[in-house]
């Protein structure tokens, strides 16, 4: 088995050997453009990832991991502002004057026009919270609230 050993020098100017093989290159260089759209949400047709070094191939996949992970905290920050936004919102609507939760959200939906479940899908979409539980549990009330009453 072929082994490429790489130098790649730290922050303190100290030098790591990293070792990949001719596998785990080829490896990278077929998941490099999909990698690369994970981290930033394109695909980089204008880089060859076959020119590029394994130094640079490891220097990339490295950028990328951080960046998704970054990524990843930024949506479920944004997702838990928006389960709150949405909470608040239906607090408001129940100190109006709604009796309880379900009756607050039947409210709050009577001014939207909904033509199929998939529109349902969309407005909880929208509000951010789609891809948590109580976003699937929002979708499957309103759906029956607006058609399968």
């Amino acid at each position: 088995m072929l082994y490429i050993t790489i130098v790649i020098k730290t922050i303190e100017d100290m030098t790591v050997a990293k070792v990949i093989t001719a596998e785990e290159r080829n490896s990278m260089i077929q998941s490099y453009s999909d990698f690369h759209k994970d981290a930033f949400g394109t695909r980089p047709r204008w880089i060859n990832p076959n020119d590029l070094t394994d130094e640079e191939l490891i220097s990339d996949f490295d950028k990328f991991s951080r960046i998704c992970k970054e990524n990843s905290d930024a949506e479920e920050i944004a997702t838990e502002q928006a389960l709150h936004d949405f909470d608040r919102t239906i607090e408001k609507i129940i100190a109006t004057g709604a009796k309880n939760r379900q009756e607050a959200i039947s409210w709050l939906v009577s001014e939207e026009t909904f033509y199929s479940p998939q529109c349902v899908e969309l407005w909880v979409y929208q509000l951010g919270i789609y891809f948590t539980d109580e976003g699937k549990d929002l979708v499957k009330h309103v759906i029956n609230l607006r058609f399968n009453s």
